[in-house]
């Protein structure tokens, strides 16, 4: 992926999605983004927040995008005894979601997890299917 910037570009890292999914025929697309901390919240003063750094990772991401795009962006993180499921809107063709996913579970769970995930949309005001992934 590359910076829309312009100036020195051998001076800017390297934008590497942990998972892109784009869909064959729609103008859509997923870019998913795997933690794996013992604590997914930060404290500051008091108040718990997601990471704000993963956040604006994953943000940096989705506006590096194609515009004529529905982007949703997802950061997964492993289920710690909380259960997550948040979703925000940027506008109406962006989405960014977190979200945890429970390790511990068979990896037929842990698959059927990950495709309702993969399937559902979150743009728009309609929850159609996103997506038809098939089995690796």
């Amino acid at each position: 992926m590359k910076w829309n910037l312009e100036g020195n570009s051998s001076l800017l890292p390297t934008m590497r999605t942990d998972v892109s999914l784009t869909h064959k025929k729609e103008a859509k697309k997923i870019i998913i983004d795997a933690k794996f901390y013992k604590n997914m919240f930060q404290e500051n003063f008091g108040k718990s927040s997601f990471h704000s750094h993963n956040m604006y990772q994953l943000f940096t991401y989705m506006m590096h995008q194609a515009e004529d795009q529905d982007i949703r962006g997802i950061l997964i993180y492993p289920y710690n005894g909380t259960t997550i499921n948040e979703i925000y809107r940027w506008n109406k063709r962006t989405t960014m979601e977190v979200m945890t996913l429970n390790l511990d579970d068979t990896w037929a769970d842990i698959y059927e997890n990950l495709m309702k995930v993969v399937k559902e949309s979150h743009i728009g005001s309609k929850n159609v299917p996103y997506l038809e992934p098939t089995r690796i």
